[in-house]
């Protein structure tokens, strides 16, 4: 593991921490280091004329820092580069330095919509919008055309962070967006990948949802030191299941919508379903509660922990085999999608990455997936 920070490399650092997700929310890290004395001294190496007598003067301390590019790698992959936004003497549990930092999406995170953008970014596509963003804060727009202007958000008030627009708008169209060190802001489609990045083994011995195992195994995978499966993902979603049924005697339609409890999401979709024979408010009711019930079960997300692996990243194919037969667990064999990696180092010493991954209508999150996912 390494940390640098411009040419200066940390050394010394007991627990680190670095989030990566999908292209939409910004990349993050945080190290903590030891500061027993309470000064900056003796904490860094390259180049050697880095000073290295204490620096007390709380300006002089956040130049070391503040704004730095950072770069961490494990295991000789780069995972992270961006920026340092933060550093703060901690005092408890015990003394030490913590800095903290994001990757260059964090940029347009601060930013808010003014009178003027809100004006240009409204009633119109989501690359048009995205673009104007782009010029507006003098980054290169890397965008792929879109054709359709969202009916719910057709106008974006001035004050709205301008990162929630972006992501919104990404999220609409099943598209990543991000910005580059090279101060691209990049908003396309997300392509789920062909190759299998790695392969998780659950032991035969093992039962129920969570697996404990050796991390290597004999069938050629990666056993699992713990995997966990959650389904009717609808929760995450916002999914909406709309049945209309018809009353002969009243001549008129009954209409049920069975819905998650995150009813007010903005992203939510909406499938409908259409049944003359549903006479009764009551068999209305049943039959959208079974559908929503059905469409959960294909849409399946989980969690991964294992032995730290720099070469993870969101967006890699992850898959799940099973050793041996185990009654109503095979179903959740197969090939996920990886939307977001955790490195964990503990102050213990324990150096661990954490995968969470999802089908692939989940983790494209378009209308159209989830409509082929409801098809089947």
């Amino acid at each position: 593991m390494r940390v640098r920070v411009d040419d200066l490399e940390i050394v010394g650092v007991n627990s680190m921490r670095v989030e990566l997700s999908t292209g939409i929310e910004a990349n993050a890290f945080q190290v903590r280091i030891p500061n027993p004395r309470g000064e900056y001294t003796g904490m860094f190496v390259l180049p050697q004329e880095a000073r290295q007598e204490p620096i007390t003067d709380p300006k002089e301390r956040s130049k070391l820092f503040d704004g730095r590019k950072a770069q961490i790698e494990i295991a000789g992959q780069v995972c992270f580069r961006g920026f340092c936004d933060d550093v703060r003497i901690e005092e408890i549990p015990l003394p030490s330095i913590e800095l903290t930092g994001r990757d260059y999406t964090g940029l347009l995170i601060d930013e808010v919509v003014s009178p003027q953008l809100s004006a240009a970014v409204s009633n119109v596509t989501s690359s048009t919008a995205v673009t104007r963003i782009a010029n507006a804060f003098k980054l290169t727009p890397k965008v792929e055309k879109t054709t359709k202007i969202w009916g719910e958000n057709q106008a974006f008030a001035a004050g709205t962070p301008v990162w929630s627009v972006v992501a919104e708008l990404a999220g609409k169209e099943g598209f990543d967006a991000y910005v580059t060190r090279d101060g691209e802001l990049v908003f396309r489609k997300r392509v789920m990948p062909a190759v299998i990045s790695k392969t998780i083994v659950v032991p035969a011995l093992s039962g129920g949802a969570r697996f404990l195992g050796s991390p290597r195994n004999d069938s050629g995978g990666e056993s699992a030191m713990e995997l966990e499966f959650y389904t009717a993902k609808t929760m995450a979603l916002g999914l909406k299941v709309r049945c209309t049924g018809h009353d002969p005697k009243a001549n008129r339609s009954i209409v049920f919508t069975a819905e998650s409890p995150l009813r007010n999401r903005p992203n939510y979709k909406v499938i409908e379903i259409l049944d003359r024979t549903l006479r009764t408010r009551d068999l209305v009711s049943a039959r959208a509660w079974a559908e929503l019930l059905r469409i959960s079960k294909g849409l399946v997300a989980g969690k991964w922990t294992g032995p730290v692996d720099g070469n993870l990243r969101p967006g890699d194919a992850l898959a799940v085999k099973y050793e041996g037969r185990r009654t109503g667990q095979e179903p959740l064999a197969g090939v996920y999608f990886v939307t977001k990696v955790t490195h964990n180092l503990a102050e213990t010493g324990e150096f661990t990455t954490r995968a969470e991954f999802a089908s692939k209508p989940l983790a494209m999150g378009t209308v159209e997936e989830i409509q082929r996912a409801t098809s089947r």
